[in-house]
């Protein structure tokens, strides 16, 4: 879906110069949502997200995503580059539906917890792995 959008963006600036520009904005606008919409057709909702989490909380945080999402959490251990402590960065991998009640989990446990949420290109597992697309 993104390759289309860039060859598509291409072919609208090159149309812009030759209609309104509105038109062109309204187009760009359809192009994007369109782009998105076949992404989540081609993946699914078997997109996997990866996710670490830093929180002084992080034993309650891994205790509620092993027994409320039944997954499991990679625990690494990390240091602050400020403050030279030690902290427990949780890693896990989740699916689309999944991402919700991780982050209500986060949210109850520790508000204030850092959270990063990055796609994922492929997995491999007996229970997380993507399925396949072809």
């Amino acid at each position: 879906g993104t390759t289309v959008l860039a060859f598509n963006i291409l072919v609208l600036a090159t149309a812009a110069t030759l209609f309104s520009l509105e038109d062109a904005l309204y187009t760009l606008i359809y192009l994007y949502v369109s782009t998105k919409i076949v992404d989540l057709v081609v993946t699914g909702l078997s997109q996997r997200k990866a996710i670490f989490i830093i929180s002084p909380w992080w034993q309650e945080i891994s205790r509620g995503i092993l027994e409320e999402i039944h997954r499991g959490v990679t625990i690494i251990r990390g240091q602050g580059g400020y403050s030279q402590q030690e902290q427990k960065i949780l890693y896990t991998v989740v699916n689309f539906r999944e991402l919700a009640t991780l982050k209500q989990i986060v949210r109850r446990e520790d508000p204030a917890a850092f959270v990063v949420v990055t796609d994922t290109i492929d997995v491999m597992g007996s229970r997380i792995g993507n399925q396949p697309h072809w």
